[in-house]
C-alpha cells in the first residue's frame, strides 16, 4: 500500500535499490534503460549491489497523489553519461 512515508518508493516506473536489507531505495527512473544503467553504475561505483524493480501502474499512480516529482539519485546526469546512456557535453 502506497502511503505518504513509503511513496518516494513508488514515485515512478522503476526503483534503484540495494539488494541487501536494509534496502536502500536510491531513486526512481521513466525508463528501464536508464534505471539499469545507474544501477549497474552504482554497483561499480560503490561496490555494492543495486537492482531496478518495476512499479505497478497503479502504485505509481498512487504515489503521484504524495509526491509531484520523482525521486532522482542526485548525480544522475553523471551516472547516465558516465555510462554512454547520455552523451557528454
Amino acid at each position: 500500500m502506497v502511503n505518504e512515508i513509503n511513496a518516494y518508493k513508488f514515485s515512478d516506473n522503476f526503483t534503484i535499490q540495494t539488494v541487501a536489507a536494509p534496502v536502500n531505495v536510491i531513486g526512481c527512473e521513466h525508463n528501464r534503460e536508464e534505471a539499469e544503467a545507474i544501477a549497474k553504475y552504482l554497483t561499480g561505483e560503490n561496490g555494492y549491489e543495486y537492482v531496478v524493480v518495476k512499479n505497478s501502474r497503479a502504485d505509481v499512480a498512487a504515489a503521484k497523489a504524495f509526491r509531484s516529482q520523482p525521486m532522482r539519485y542526485a548525480h544522475r546526469e553523471e551516472a547516465l553519461r558516465a555510462m554512454k546512456v547520455w552523451p557528454s557535453k
